[in-house]
């Protein structure tokens, strides 16, 4: 188990430390893969038996579905960042991206896959619009898991306005996480902002070796030094 471990950690850290073309060529690669399986699990589930793969035109079908679809995703942009960066904007385009794929489905049946059911469209667009964003959503869980210790840690001085701002700013930050907020209020310290900790400076100096922080962030308006 512990050699397991001990290969996806390395696995992971092989794909962050890669080029930012290497990582969006695996990208790519991968919603290939989910582009072909789902159209074979789409016709698969309507004709219920594999015998369709030894039709002519099903392999010559499917590269040109593969080729569009993947042109029309780079089109759109969605290989403009890696999937870390996953937002709702992101989610909106795979939508649109699973539409047009479903319509060159449509078109390629017309003139290569005629075997092909016209329910098979709709089931397609379901079955890639899940897999091309669950991966989505599967990588970036991973890839948080596998920086998780290597982000910095920080603290945060001022639980005010600029203090929240701070901290919502880095809760998704692959590179810093906020460990203690630091404020002189008496009737803050004890509470939490994003389930960080409020503690007098005295206190949080206690936890500073702790937690390896080297770095704080000053949060407050219109200081004067």
């Amino acid at each position: 188990m512990n050699q397991m471990i001990l290969a996806v950690q390395n696995g992971l850290h092989s794909v962050q430390s890669a080029s930012r073309s290497m990582k969006i060529t695996l990208q790519i690669c991968l919603d290939g893969l989910i582009t072909f399986l789902s159209l074979v699990s789409a016709i698969l589930l309507r004709i219920e038996t594999l015998g369709f793969v030894s039709q002519s035109n099903f392999f010559t079908g499917s590269a040109l579905i593969l080729f569009l679809t993947l042109l029309a995703f780079a089109g759109m942009g969605l290989y403009r960042a890696f999937t870390r960066y996953l937002s709702s904007e992101t989610v909106a385009l795979i939508a649109v991206g699973s539409g047009l794929s479903a319509i060159i489905l449509l078109l390629v049946k017309l003139i290569l896959l005629t075997f092909v059911p016209w329910p098979v469209v709709i089931i397609y667009f379901s079955l890639l619009f899940i897999g091309l964003s669950g991966s989505r959503f599967l990588l970036r869980a991973v890839f948080r898991i596998g920086t998780q210790g290597q982000r910095k840690n920080l603290a945060v001085y001022g639980a005010g306005k600029a203090g929240i701002q701070i901290l919502q700013s880095l809760k998704t930050s692959p590179e810093y996480r906020v460990r203690i907020v630091i404020d002189d209020n008496p009737q803050l310290q004890g509470k939490q902002i994003f389930g960080v900790r409020i503690m007098g400076f005295e206190e949080a100096t206690r936890y500073f070796e702790r937690f390896n922080i080297e770095t704080v962030l000053l949060a407050i308006p219109n200081a004067n030094f």
